[in-house]
């Protein structure tokens, strides 16, 4: 049997045509997401469910959330899941959105799962299964040392934290004289 994706044009009993429109099987997919999360707030991870054709006379099915490595328990994503949401007639496409908490908190990028289930007679999955990657965007922060003199050495006195290197900083503390880059470690000194 071959598979057919158009309008035919049949001649009725009484004279006329009739138009009937035949459709091709359709499989179901879901993309992959990945964005980073934010420190603070949330961000909307949007999944997005394709249909191989056009859906005939629409597609149903069932789209929810799974834990992997990021999990509700550890608020990194909102669950959600929904039954009976459907690719329209003639559509290809349908959006699912999942909300990702953002933190501060220094892990490594994190997965859950989209999956697509229950799907209509009418129809298949060929992958159902979307990833959502949490990537991280937060850091383990470093000490610099403020190097005023330019001499590559920095004033223990004069620190801070941060995630990148700041203009003007070092990660070296050893300066002795902070306002002079003739006096620094390396400085030979000679007995007179």
């Amino acid at each position: 049997s071959a598979e057919y994706n158009g309008t035919v044009n049949f001649a009725g009993s009484s004279g006329g045509n009739v138009v009937e429109n035949i459709y091709q099987h359709p499989t179901l997919s879901i993309d992959d997401v990945s964005e980073y999360e934010g420190n603070s707030g949330t961000t909307t991870f949007t999944f997005t469910v394709t249909s191989s054709s056009p859906a005939g006379p629409g597609i149903t099915f069932d789209v929810g959330t799974a834990d992997n490595t990021a999990t509700t328990t550890d608020n990194d994503y909102v669950a959600n899941s929904l039954t009976n949401q459907s690719i329209h007639q003639d559509s290809t496409t349908y959006t699912f959105d999942v909300t990702v908490n953002g933190d501060t908190k220094v892990e490594p990028d994190e997965n859950f799962y989209v999956n697509l289930s229950n799907v209509s007679a009418n129809a298949s999955i060929s992958d159902g299964q979307g990833t959502g990657t949490i990537q991280n965007d937060d850091c383990t922060p470093q000490t610099y040392y403020a190097d005023n003199d330019g001499d590559t050495y920095g004033d223990p006195g004069n620190s801070i934290q941060s995630c990148t290197q700041p203009d003007g900083y070092v990660t070296d503390h050893t300066d002795c004289n902070d306002n002079d880059a003739a006096i620094n470690p390396a400085t030979v000194w000679y007995k007179d």
